[in-house]
């Protein structure tokens, strides 16, 4: 029978398991150590990714934007930054938009200050500024703050929020591919603080605006706006929720419906808006109506837990990335933020569940964006260091089974094998047990350990056949270590259910 391998080499000498960090294939932390960094989209461009990111200062003092390619290694391959004298510049966590016939980036931004005006910049294939273009809200004393932008054949749609003190509303404005405006709109919210969040160009040529409301008690809902081409709107839908939720994102599927990754928060600690104990929340809603077709959540209510960017995968699945307050994981302290990765099926039914963090000196860290690349995906986002005030950017690369271990190889067949060794492991992903099969009865023993380097359960094996429970197991990849006479053989397992 041909053996497809699964190689997978980790701890050469298992010693120390414990509060280390583990051999990813490829992770970097980059930008200067000694600024406040924030890594908040990534993208295919070209043959290259396009990393946008905020710093406090690169070379004037002030927040500025810094612009990146990698290449698929994960090496710089150009650096550019934009800054304006005395300003500080806030982009947003949205990828840019890209116009194809000509390769020129558009980036959207705001200008800080005691009113916030919103920013737009053309960038051409070498990363360099071709023009830049500020936009105020000729009302007194209100704000105009972008949230991204939409290419379309005749010019970009930009949109985000025009606020006066604290209330606000959505803001939609048409520009040609020279910045100049054509034409704008709002879209009121009475007594309520309104955005638009993030737009898409659906399949069917209309657009669909997901929107947070933020009410005078700072409750929030979310809503879904959709409009025909010309922006006139043929439905609204508000998605209410107990108490203060978290925005997430928003992607049409392949089948032209909508999903909705956010918080859900269904507890509240410390009277009607204490401290907040969210849970993952991923929504589906009909493309006709905003109609739920399905709602899922992950986790219990004992924690804050947020999805901050969700995408549909090749094969229907979805993959999302978030972050949650931890007590402990691995070598991180009591009330850490740290990532953590979730898939599922089409219809929301968790596949894996997965923790990773930047290496053992970073306090708080997680993961905003991911993207497709030729031998696996691209994560990008934050990394805090415990020992100084700063933060860098966080750059990690996983396998196409979204494995970030380093000698991982994938392998499409249901059983594993390694080197030569006749041990098989099935069925492989498991549910709530496996059986590890041994050429012989034999006395060996097995670890399982999980991302982190925990050993989560420990067993002798006495018989050729054996059945491991895994019920207790959450979703996501592990090691088998099994060892006889001192040598030592490591297997993958993946729990899913």
């Amino acid at each position: 029978m041909k053996k497809n391998i699964f190689i997978f080499i980790f701890w050469c000498v298992a010693q120390s398991y414990h509060a280390q960090s583990p051999p990813y294939m490829f992770q970097n932390l980059f930008g200067s150590p000694t600024r406040y960094e924030l890594a908040t989209s990534i993208h295919k461009f070209n043959n290259d990714y396009l990393v946008v990111s905020s710093n406090d200062g690169f070379s004037s003092g002030n927040t500025e934007i810094d612009l990146r390619l990698f290449d698929e290694n994960g090496v710089i391959t150009t650096l550019k930054n934009i800054n304006l004298p005395n300003i500080n510049l806030v982009t947003t966590p949205n990828k840019p938009a890209i116009n194809w016939q000509d390769t020129s980036i558009f980036i959207v931004g705001r200008m800080a200050g005691n009113v916030w005006h919103g920013m737009l910049w053309k960038i051409d294939k070498n990363l360099d500024t071709i023009w830049h273009k500020e936009y105020t809200n000729p009302i007194p004393d209100s704000s105009l703050q972008f949230s991204s932008s939409l290419v379309v054949s005749d010019g970009l749609i930009v949109y985000g929020s025009s606020g006066q003190y604290d209330y606000g509303d959505c803001f939609i404005m048409k520009v040609d591919f020279n910045g100049n405006e054509l034409w704008r709109k709002t879209v009121q919210v009475p007594n309520q603080i309104g955005g638009i969040l993030k737009m898409v160009h659906t399949l069917d040529k209309c657009f669909v605006s997901y929107q947070t409301i933020i009410y005078p008690n700072t409750d929030t809902d979310y809503r879904v706006v959709k409009y025909d081409s010309l922006f006139n709107q043929i439905w609204a839908n508000t998605y209410y929720t107990p108490f203060k939720d978290y925005v997430g994102d928003f992607i049409e599927t392949s089948d032209s419906n909508y999903v909705i990754c956010n918080g859900y928060t269904d507890v509240m600690l410390g009277g009607v808006m204490g401290t907040p104990k969210s849970r993952n929340n991923l929504l589906k809603i009909n493309k006709n109506n905003g109609s739920i077709i399905w709602n899922k959540k992950y986790g219990g209510s004992g924690n804050f837990t947020e999805l901050v960017k969700v995408a549909e995968l090749t094969n229907g699945n979805l993959m999302t990335v978030g972050l949650h307050v931890t007590a402990y994981v691995g070598p991180k302290p009591m009330g850490a933020y740290v990532t953590h990765i979730i898939t599922t099926n089409s219809v929301g039914d968790s596949l894996s569940y997965q923790t990773v963090f930047a290496d053992s000196s970073s306090t708080n860290n997680r993961l905003r964006d991911f993207c497709k690349i030729n031998n696996g995906y691209f994560f990008v986002g934050d990394a805090t260091d415990v020992s100084i005030p700063n933060q860098q950017n966080w750059l990690i690369k996983s396998d196409t089974n979204i494995c970030f271990l380093s000698s991982c190889i994938s392998s499409t067949g249901v059983e594993k094998y390694i080197n030569e060794i006749n041990i098989k492991i099935y069925p492989n992903p498991a549910q709530n047990s496996f059986i590890i099969e041994l050429p012989t009865d034999q006395l060996a023993k097995i670890k399982i350990i999980d991302i982190l380097g925990n050993i989560i359960h420990e067993q002798e094996l006495r018989q050729k056949t054996n059945i491991i429970n895994t019920s207790q197991m959450l979703n996501g990849t592990y090691l088998v270590q099994y060892s006889k006479n001192e040598t030592i053989h490591t297997k993958i397992l993946i729990i899913s259910r």
